[in-house]
C-alpha cells in the first residue's frame, strides 16, 4: 500500500506548518484562541469578524459558530504555546543553517557552539567564558554540527 510522505524526518517543516496561520498563510502574529480551541492571528480574526457583518463567526477549521467578546479579537485568550513554538522554530532554523545564528550574549555570529541546557546560541568566545564560570561549568556545550547529526543529552534517573 502506498503511503503519504513521511514528515517525521522533516521536523522543521512540520513545525513551520504548525506556526502558520490557516487564514493568511503567514507565521502567526499575536495568535489568539477561539472558543473552539483553534487559533489565528488577531488581525485575521478581526477581518473575519468584519466580513461577517455582526453575525457570529464560523471557525475556518471546524466551522463551529462563535461570537467575539465585547473587546473583539484583542479580548480573546492569547495562544501562548504558539509563541513558544515560534521560539523553538527559530532555534531549530538557526541550528540547521536556515537563518543566521547570532550569539545571544554578544550578538556576534555563532561559529559553532551552543549550551545544550538552555538551547541558547553562543559564539566560541562566550562558550569559553561560560565554561569558566563555576555555576555553569557542568553545562553541556554542543557544536552545531553535532546538533545537526541528532545529538541528544543523556538523561539519568
Amino acid at each position: 500500500m502506498a503511503e503519504g510522505p513521511d514528515h517525521r524526518d522533516k521536523p522543521l517543516e512540520e513545525l513551520e506548518r504548525e506556526i502558520t496561520c490557516a487564514v493568511c498563510q503567514e507565521v502567526y502574529q499575536q495568535a489568539k484562541l477561539l472558543p473552539c480551541n483553534h487559533y489565528y492571528c488577531s488581525t485575521c480574526i478581526e477581518k473575519m469578524a468584519a466580513a461577517s457583518r455582526g453575525r457570529p463567526l464560523h471557525c475556518p477549521e471546524c466551522r463551529k459558530e462563535t461570537s467575539l467578546p465585547p473587546g473583539g479579537a484583542a479580548a480573546l485568550e492569547p495562544a501562548f504555546f504558539v509563541e513558544r513554538m515560534k521560539d523553538v522554530y527559530g532555534k531549530m532554523a538557526k541550528a540547521e543553517g536556515k537563518v543566521e545564528a547570532v550569539c545571544e550574549q554578544c550578538s556576534q555570529p555563532v561559529c559553532r557552539l551552543l549550551p545544550a541546557v538552555r538551547g541558547d546560541f553562543i559564539c566560541g568566545d562566550c562558550a569559553q567564558s561560560h565554561k569558566k564560570m563555576r555555576a555553569f561549568g557542568d553545562h553541556a556545550v554542543v557544536s552545531l554540527e553535532d546538533l545537526k547529526k541528532g545529538w541528544r543529552k543523556e538523561h539519568y534517573c
